[in-house]
């Protein structure tokens, strides 16, 4: 997904128009989550820009769009520039946890008691 949003238009109320973005962005996502992974995936993964135009865009963490579209309502900001690239992973084994790391574990959990 690639977009520019304007923030201002005439004759439309700038929350309702904040939200109906922020609506648009998460219906992307849950599109994207929905879809079938490659053989071997586990999860998507979602690299994201934003900025006040194409070049000035920064990459952020999903979490922060919300935020970072509300900061450019507080500057005033006529649009923003968001990209948003999909990409499916493989999420690393945990670590085998030995039978000392749990004993370990439950004593000092004992002890704080």
């Amino acid at each position: 997904m690639r977009k520019t949003y304007a923030l201002m238009v005439k004759d439309q109320n700038a929350d309702r128009l904040s939200d109906r973005i922020k609506h648009d962005i998460r219906k992307y996502f849950s599109r994207q989550r929905n879809k079938a992974l490659p053989k071997g995936q586990d999860h998507w993964l979602f690299d994201c820009k934003i900025g006040p135009d194409e070049a000035l865009a920064q990459s952020i963490h999903p979490k922060e769009i919300n935020a970072k579209i509300n900061e450019f309502r507080t500057q005033e900001q006529p649009s923003f520039f968001i990209e948003i690239l999909t990409r499916a992973a493989k999420r690393p084994p945990k670590p085998e946890r030995s039978s000392d790391d749990v004993l370990e574990q439950t004593l000092t959990e004992h002890q704080s008691d």
